[in-house]
């Protein structure tokens, strides 16, 4: 099972769906193998964050009113440009999978 720092719960995008503006984020419990409140982050917070080591996971619902793991986020720089994606693709827009959009 992942040991992630954080997790994200859902995505916002801007209008042309290719930046992510905001996610739920929430601290994961280890210990307690649970989440602590969500918060929003904006999507400046989330790459600042991995770049600084907090390693996050992506908890799509699953479909019975609980979380299942989902896949790692990773910070992809393309052109000097930095992308948050699941898929390590080089592709210039983000990606977090099949995340509810709020």
């Amino acid at each position: 099972m992942p040991n992630p720092d954080y997790v994200i719960t859902k995505v916002s995008y801007d209008n042309d769906h290719s930046r992510i503006t905001h996610v739920k984020r929430a601290e994961y419990d280890n210990s307690e193998n649970k989440f602590g409140s969500r918060t929003e982050k904006s999507r400046q917070v989330v790459v600042e964050s991995i770049e600084s080591g907090f390693e996050y996971y992506t908890v799509p619902p699953d479909g019975d009113g609980g979380y299942t793991w989902g896949d790692s986020v990773e910070v992809i720089p393309i052109d000097g440009e930095k992308f948050i994606r699941t898929d390590g693709n080089k592709v210039e827009e983000d990606n977090l999978g099949e995340l509810p959009e709020y």
